[in-house]
């Protein structure tokens, strides 16, 4: 944005104010010719942008004559337009001590005190030179710019209406008007402003850009192009203006285009943090981490406590994998972010999954007290980790979603009925890649029945050109691809398809691009799976669910109307294949004779309370080892050092290094005993081990997170492995480690009941699901509110 501060005329006889009745002093004229000529000479030289001859020849008059006015005011001016503010405002001061009473003068220090950021000095001096002169427009304007500097907004917009209602055609003041406007957040009058300002002005390259901020506030980003652009033509070394145009661009995921335009911006304003801020922004979004990590790095050596800069390093940082330079960019922001808490909540995340709880444990308490009270204005999942409090889980939802959609979106669908031969379904994701949430649902869109259903998956995310991708664009009837699209042209894509149901699989998780669905494209827009609590949003009508992840007692901590499904609300795919028989223990670094537990889940769902019970697992039993998902060398060497401070050999730890799909199922044939995760379950690792035939024991609480694998033993018909505390948790967990007869039994079950149960029969999942989309395609069809309804069980 850009406000125009005008100055007083250059030649003192134009100048706004009355001169004082007594004459300057005369003084020898410097260099041979008259001081009145060498006046003449300087103010053409200032006035044509000579200004090194103009300063030269201002200062020669001073010092033939050092109570000049005219040379003093005039050199003055000169030097503030040009930075030297201390030196101008000094000379403006001297002249007015001379003078006093030319408003002209007064209008100008005030204008070189605003450039040195002394507005309260600068309120005063513009408050003289309208007393002085009351119809001295280009004051009452400079007044506002004053007042809209000093946070006096609503005044300001009075004195720039000033200003206009005594020179309608003042460009400046309309130009400077919209840009209060906009800080006000009054989009529409500030773009009435600055289409005025182009009507007197077309070429005005300020107000140009204050009417694209506008309309980019607005994020009507197309519109916003166009005026960037306009501007650049305007003034093609307008560096805030590529800023502009390249936030703009990124907002639509041109991201090719935005580095480009941000490039330029800081070519032609190194000393832009804001700018490098956005490029930074930009090569993040094409991947370039490196090139994003240092350009955050340029704006915080411009200014060190820059907490977006920061912020943002964090996450260039923990995207390449380093997670302790990452949190240490997440701290600092966190501390100057008072009321922002991205950045605390991105500490806390990384923390967990470096599993460095001790350094982490009182933000983690800092942030649960702002999300129990509603101020919560980042993405919540790292909560699901942190409380198993649903109401928590909930008003930390509603409160990100308040703050990250911010406006009411016009709707797309206005209650319309498509009147489809079949139900245009469609699955939204940006997981649809090698990743479990695919893994799971892969199936059941097979298996949709083809003459109720069309079926559509749309996503938002890579294509990591894996097989599972390949088998989930061969599975549904239509595959689009929207990453390239912004929000806004999501939704616009998915009303135009006519969607029936729309399935988001992704929730409040990363890369979610979930916010399309604000726009309403769908009738009915459904959660499910991918993110196991409330989203808070009142445009996602429903959740899928089942009764043991959640009781119907907690309606009230989901924002959506509940579907309970009749086994689980987990879907499988029972395709996947059977596991392939592992290597020798030895070569996957485990000992051959004892007993191996194991959790392959993410490490930051292991809490402190949760390890202090594994340890104590390992002390009773002699020789026994804990095997875990390598996931990075900092939660390696924390668990290590906290198994050694427990008195366990840190040996006993052995770390899985990631591998292939069907590798990783066979390797949980060496394995005796998986230990879930509190207060986040696993959720498809857990399957995966039910899968593959070892047995899981978990503890339930009371959130959704905290009983996904409850459900799933309950569905496979071992109930007995499900424990409400941690102490049942231990106790249990012991009992069966003690007992090889007792392993043996629940493998031998959970082999029996594998293709017996529930669990794995993605047909049966498949005929519940598809009652469930026909009841919500029956509501919307007949102009229903939507409501929680049950699908009954299939008579066995």
């Amino acid at each position: 944005m850009g406000a125009d501060k005008t100055a007083g005329e250059a030649a003192p006889a134009a100048s706004h104010g009355s001169r004082v009745s007594k004459p300057t002093p005369t003084a020898a004229p410097p260099a041979g010719i008259s001081k009145a000529d060498a006046l003449r000479q300087a103010m053409t030289l200032h006035r044509s942008g000579k200004l090194e001859e103009a300063a030269r020849l201002y200062r020669a008059i001073l010092t033939a004559a050092p109570n000049d006015f005219d040379a003093l005011h005039l050199l003055g001016v000169l030097l503030s337009s040009r930075r030297h503010s201390a030196e101008g405002i000094e000379l403006i001061k001297r002249a007015l001590a001379l003078q006093p009473k030319f408003a002209g003068a007064h209008n100008n220090l005030g204008t070189a005190l605003l450039a040195a950021r002394q507005p309260e000095q600068a309120l005063a001096s513009f408050r003289r030179a309208v007393e002085l002169k009351a119809d001295f427009a280009e004051a009452h304007s400079n007044l506002g710019n004053a007042l809209a500097d000093l946070g006096r907004r609503e005044e300001a917009v009075g004195s720039h209406r000033q200003a206009i209602a005594l020179k309608p055609d003042y460009a400046e003041a309309y130009n400077n008007l919209g840009n209060v406007l906009i800080a006000l957040g009054r989009f529409d009058e500030a773009a009435e402003a600055c289409q005025r300002a182009l009507e007197i002005r077309p070429n005005y390259a300020k107000a140009h850009n204050n009417l694209a901020t506008a309309h980019a506030r607005q994020r009507r980003d197309e519109e916003a192009i166009a005026a960037f652009r306009q501007a650049i033509a305007a003034n093609p070394n307008f560096a805030e203006a590529y800023r502009g145009l390249g936030n703009a661009l990124l907002g639509l995921r041109r991201d090719d285009e935005a580095v480009v335009a941000l490039e330029r911006a800081v070519r032609l304003r190194p000393d832009d943090a804001d700018a490098h801020i956005s490029l930074g922004s930009a090569l993040s979004a094409q991947r370039q981490m490196g090139g994003a990590a240092a350009a955050y790095r340029r704006a915080i050596a411009m200014q060190p406590d820059n907490a977006v800069a920061h912020h943002n390093l964090g996450n260039a940082l923990a995207a390449a994998g380093d997670l302790d330079a990452a949190a240490a960019s997440y701290r600092h922001a966190s501390e100057a972010m008072a009321d922002d808490c991205h950045a605390l909540l991105q500490y806390v995340q990384v923390s967990n999954q470096m599993c460095a709880w001790r350094q982490v444990a009182p933000h983690s308490e800092a942030l649960l007290e702002r999300a129990r009270h509603g101020r919560l204005n980042g993405p919540p999942f790292p909560i699901l980790a942190i409380t198993d409090d649903p109401a928590v889980q909930h008003t930390a939802a509603q409160a990100f979603v308040r703050h990250s959609i911010g406006i009411a979106y016009p709707a797309l669908w206005n209650g319309e009925s498509y009147k489809h031969r079949r139900i245009k379904l469609a699955y939204f994701s940006f997981d649809l890649r090698e990743h479990p949430a695919a893994r799971l649902i892969v199936d059941l869109i097979e298996r949709h029945d083809r003459s109720q259903f069309e079926v559509f998956a749309v996503s938002s995310g890579p294509d990591d050109k894996s097989p599972l991708r390949r088998r989930v664009s061969q599975a549904c009837d239509h595959f689009i691809d929207v990453r390239p699209l912004a929000d806004a042209a999501i939704a616009q894509r998915l009303r135009a398809l006519e969607i029936d149901i729309l399935v988001d699989l992704d929730g409040h998780t990363e890369g979610s691009r979930s916010r399309a669905l604000a726009w309403r494209p769908v009738p009915a827009q459904v959660a499910y799976l991918g993110y196991p609590a409330t989203m808070g949003a009142d445009f996602i009508d429903y959740a899928i669910v089942d009764r043991t992840v959640v009781p119907e007692a907690q309606q009230p901590f989901f924002s959506e109307k509940l579907i309970y499904l009749p086994d689980c609300f987990q879907v499988s795919d029972s395709n996947r294949p059977a596991p392939l028989a592992p290597p020798p223990r030895a070569k996957l670094g485990l000992p051959d004779n004892a007993l191996v537990f194991c959790c392959f889940n993410n490490s930051y769902k292991i809490t402190a309370a949760l390890f202090d019970v594994w340890m104590r697992l390992l002390a009773a039993v002699p020789g026994s080892v804990l095997w875990l998902v390598a996931d990075n060398r900092w939660a390696e060497a924390n668990l290590m050092h906290e198994a050694r401070r427990a008195g366990i050999d840190p040996a006993r730890l052995i770390f899985a290094p990631r591998v292939d799909y069907a590798s990783y199922l066979g390797h949980q044939l060496a394995a005796d005993l998986f230990l879930d995760t509190f207060p986040y379950n696993g959720g498809a690792t857990c399957n995966d081990a039910l899968w593959c035939g070892l047995p899981v024991i978990t503890c339930s609480g009371s959130s959704y997170a905290s009983r996904m694998a409850g459900s799933l033993l309950k569905a496979i018909g071992m109930p007995e492995l499900v424990t409400d505390s941690l102490a049942q948790y231990e106790d249990l967990a012991l009992a069966v480690a003690r007992s090889p007869a007792r392993r043996a039994s629940l493998k031998g079950q959970l082999a029996h009941n594998k293709t017996r149960t529930a669990l794995f029969d993605t047909e049966r999942f498949c005929r519940n699901v598809e009652a469930a989309f026909g009841e919500i395609w029956r509501v919307s069809e007949a102009g229903e509110q939507p409501s929680s309804f049950s699908i009954e069980p299939e008579p066995h």
